[in-house]
């Protein structure tokens, strides 16, 4: 019993050795905190702050745009595919010059049925 007392004591030992050395590493870690550092940090991160919430806001301009269906999941990349697409399937649309239907939501129907009509040829 005693043996595993002096055991636990000696790891014990080690655990303090270990963690004054870590202590030491952090005081001569490459980043010091002074007050500038700390303030760049902060004003690097409201600038990405506010670019990202700009691609978001960009991202759901995007979203009210093209038609969509209820199904739809729409991360950032889906959304980029769907505008693709929708974007091709409008120069269709042009290039065919019939007496097609021009207002949104006919666009948006045919654009639907094209679309899945797209999906289908791919299976």
């Amino acid at each position: 019993m005693l043996s595993m007392h002096n055991h636990n004591h000696h790891n014990h030992h080690h655990h303090h050795i270990g963690h004054s050395h870590n202590h030491n590493q952090h005081k001569h870690h490459p980043y010091s905190f002074n007050s500038s550092n700390v303030h760049q940090r902060i004003l690097a991160n409201v600038r990405e702050r506010k670019r990202t919430q700009s691609l978001n806001e960009g991202f759901d301009l995007l979203r009210a745009i093209i038609p969509t269906l209820p199904s739809d999941k729409l991360s950032k990349i889906a959304t980029l595919r769907l505008a693709c697409r929708y974007i091709r399937f409008l120069v269709e649309i042009l290039e065919q010059k019939d007496d097609l239907p021009l207002d949104v939501q006919s666009l948006y129907r045919l654009f639907t049925i094209w679309r899945l009509e797209e999906e289908v040829d791919k299976r």
